[in-house]
């Protein structure tokens, strides 16, 4: 395994902001600022007046191109990327942030008790190395789902704060607008932090697929195999004796069948704290290293790992981590992003 270097990036940083400039990303903008993106309102009216999910996302996101790639300058005047660049600001907000121009990024998906923004859960966003005519998108979470679904069961009195359907208005916002590719392209890759209903949902799948993306794997550490794949009925907990096994499964909306045969189990049984799982490969950022978190969340929590960036991303709670300490600089699962 590579050593733990950590490189400062943000003379990195400083250049990529250049050499990314063809993707028509500019940092400014206030997608991020506590606000929902116009693309996740839309998104969301669309759905809330019984618009198919098909519709609600054209409405979302304007008319696709149909080509390959196309570069942000190509796409309508409201496809504009308006990430916010990470910056030392801990408010909680729904939106999107800019971790690398052009190719890494992170949508806010919150959830609120009384009306108030209580938490978020994080959607890191990876763009892969071209493969010929295709571009994988690395997905790490899933968000909070639907309000009024299985996350009500899990926290009394609180609600995800949007749709899947909006939330996933903000990733395709950040493929299109951002990252500068048609989603006929692009070939989605899921990484499940851990198998808990607000990183892992069928909700989030199906509105991916309604805005026209083709969901091709969903990587899930062999430990989290149950926990991920039993909750095919509108039943907490499996339908078994809640334990640490089945509490926080997914199940409202039920896994479909179409949706469980892409999932694909990675790891070892026996894998120890921080083995290495697979990798991926990124233009600027490199390889990216999925290490097992053996630790008390779940028993198949993830984590990234980039030397590059000098970052790692944890994706279960910290302090119940196999490896709560790095000399990396860390992210959350859950949380606002702040600058290496």
């Amino acid at each position: 395994m590579a050593s733990h270097l950590r490189l400062r990036p943000w003379p990195w940083f400083v250049v990529i902001a250049a050499l990314m400039e063809p993707y028509g990303c500019g940092g400014d903008g206030a997608a991020g600022d506590g606000t929902t993106s116009t693309a996740s309102d839309e998104a969301a009216s669309a759905s809330s007046a019984g618009t198919s999910a098909s519709t609600a996302a054209t409405a979302a996101t304007g008319t696709a191109s149909s080509g390959a790639a196309t570069s942000g300058a190509d796409l309508p005047p409201a496809a504009t990327c308006m990430a916010t660049p990470l910056a030392e600001d801990p408010t909680l907000r729904i939106g999107i942030d800019e971790i690398l121009p052009g190719e890494i990024y992170v949508v806010y998906s919150g959830k609120e008790r009384n009306g108030a923004l209580e938490n978020v859960s994080n959607i890191y966003l990876f763009r892969g190395q071209d493969e010929g005519a295709t571009v994988p998108l690395w997905v790490f979470g899933a968000g909070y789902g639907d309000p009024g679904g299985d996350w009500a069961y899990l926290n009394d009195g609180s609600t995800s704060s949007r749709s899947a359907m909006a939330d996933v208005a903000d990733v395709d916002h950040v493929v299109r607008a951002c990252m500068g590719l048609d989603p006929s392209v692009v070939e989605v890759r899921f990484l499940a932090p851990h198998f808990h209903l607000d990183h892992l949902n069928q909700e989030f799948f199906t509105a991916l697929e309604a805005f026209g993306y083709d969901v091709a794997t969903i990587f899930v550490h062999v430990l989290d195999t149950h926990g991920a794949t039993c909750g095919t009925t509108s039943v907490p907990c499996c339908g078994e004796p809640c334990s640490k096994e089945t509490f926080g499964a997914p199940y409202d909306p039920p896994w479909n069948p179409e949706t469980l045969a892409r999932f694909t189990f990675v790891g070892a049984e026996d894998g120890m704290c921080l083995d290495p799982v697979m990798d991926f490969e990124t233009p600027l950022a490199g390889t990216v290293r999925v290490l097992h978190d053996r630790g008390s969340h779940t028993p198949g929590s993830l984590i990234l790992e980039s030397d590059v960036l000098g970052v790692r991303i944890w994706g279960a709670a910290v302090d119940q981590s196999c490896s709560p300490q790095t000399p990396l600089h860390g992210w959350k699962i859950h949380g606002i992003v702040d600058p290496p």
